[in-house]
């Protein structure tokens, strides 16, 4: 599996720790779920309104 580096603020790393706790997961598993997940539809959503949409010419 690859790894990315992230860069945040102290203040951005406590709050997103504080999050993971409360939510019970993992820092990355935060990252995934409430940020890429969301990405990754609305990603979706973008291809599929491009596939149907009429060609204009």
């Amino acid at each position: 599996m690859d790894e990315i580096t992230l860069p945040v603020t102290d203040q951005e790393y406590i709050w997103l720790s504080y999050l993971s706790e409360y939510y019970g997961i993992s820092l990355a598993d935060l990252i995934k779920q409430r940020c890429l997940a969301p990405l990754e539809k609305e990603y979706q959503q973008l291809i599929e309104t491009k596939e149907t949409a009429p060609f204009s010419q």
